[in-house]
């Protein structure tokens, strides 16, 4: 087998730099922990030859394990099951795991300097695993290691005879920084997608808009019919993503400090004008790395006015609230959204408003409304 350990020091250090520009121009491709995983491995293998890999990827809350994902590529081993079975039963006796959590970010260790097979708890971890997974020896190094997440990367030989030497754990220590910022950037990514998932889950609520920002007020998530339901209460040409009052609004509560700030909140808004009215509420919810989001909602309630009268001539309160929207401009989608009912539900309201109030379409319902409305003055 050929090894960094059977060649000099000058040698290795020109391996070290081909090394790190390999890596670093195909770790660019890694959008997930599994693609990280896998070219981890093809190219770290060139120049230290490892038989599989797998990472830990642990998410901490309040200093307690809140969730972990098991990653692993190349082995020859089917191991569904492994990673829970390994917490439930092993990850209290595995001292290098130990060490590790609280070490500073990027020590690298070997199971072969750790293990002591006189210790029956160690032989216990050391059988469970060869067993299990066919390692012989590992090396091992915390890439993430902060309040919020814990991230483990394994290298694995299957071969009694090849320990990991000493300048093999040097080399594999110069690419270390890499692989740290690419795990790091893939932290961010996957609270990115969850914060993302969690955004259209809430665009997706009915009748009401759901904006989230970062800690300095930038828009992280704008559901994409926010313009269109929100048109009225733009000032004309304004290009904001979010109306003005509404982003002055989060200025003086939520940004008061300059940021916002942790678990702050809620606050709440109510907000007249001749189209509506919009009801605000804001608080900081879960963070993004480490750092507070707010999440915005708001609810469109169009102005009754005068509509109430139409009741008079047989409108249900639902359907005159119907009507209240379509000086507005607004769709059936759109009224169905601000009103949490089915579309197909406005159109059997515009139907029986239709009905009784002797008009066909919706421009002639609004036109028939309105002179209902002035009759009854």
């Amino acid at each position: 087998m050929f090894t960094v350990g059977l060649i000099g020091v000058d040698s290795m250090r020109s391996l070290q730099a081909q090394a790190l520009i390999d890596l670093s121009m195909v770790l660019r491709d890694a959008a997930t922990f599994a693609d990280f995983l896998a070219i981890a491995h093809r190219h770290i293998d060139r120049y230290l030859p490892v038989d599989w890999v797998n990472m830990g990827v642990m998410h901490r809350e309040n200093g307690q394990l809140a969730g972990s994902q098991f990653f692993v590529y190349n082995s020859d081993r089917d191991l569904e099951g492994w990673w829970d079975e390994y917490l439930q039963r092993f990850s209290r006796y595995d001292a290098l795991a130990a060490q590790l959590a609280i070490a500073p970010a990027g020590t690298t260790l070997l199971t072969q300097d750790l293990l002591d097979r006189r210790n029956p708890e160690h032989e216990l971890l050391f059988e469970a695993v060869n067993r299990r997974t066919g390692s012989e020896f590992a090396m091992a190094t915390n890439l993430v290691n902060d309040e919020d997440c814990f991230i483990v990367l394994v290298l694995n030989r299957n071969d009694p005879r090849y320990p990991f030497h000493p300048s093999e754990k040097a080399f594999f220590g110069a690419l270390t920084p890499l692989l740290q910022l690419t795990a790091r950037t893939l932290v961010t990514r996957e609270k990115a997608r969850l914060i993302l998932s969690s955004a259209e889950s809430l665009s997706r609520t009915a009748g009401s808009i759901n904006f989230l920002f970062d800690e300095h007020l930038r828009p992280l998530f704008v559901p994409r019919n926010a313009r269109e339901r929100l048109e009225p209460f733009f000032p004309e040409k304004d290009q904001r993503p979010v109306p003005q009052f509404l982003q002055q609004w989060l200025e003086r509560v939520a940004g008061s400090k300059g940021s916002v700030s942790p678990q702050s909140g809620p606050w709440r808004l109510l907000h007249e004008t001749p189209f509506g009215r919009l009801k605000c509420a804001a608080m900081a919810v879960d963070s993004l790395g480490g750092r507070p989001t707010l999440w915005v909602r708001v609810e469109v309630e169009a102005q009754e006015g005068e509509f109430f009268r139409l009741r008079q001539a047989g409108l249900s309160e639902r359907e005159t609230e119907v009507v209240t929207y379509l000086p507005l401009g607004y769709t059936n989608r759109q009224i169905a959204e601000a009103m949490g009912i089915q579309e197909i539900t406005v159109k059997k309201h515009l139907q029986s408003i239709g009905e009784k109030l002797g008009a066909a379409g919706r421009t002639e319902i609004l036109y028939q409304a309105l002179q209902r409305v002035r009759q009854s003055e």
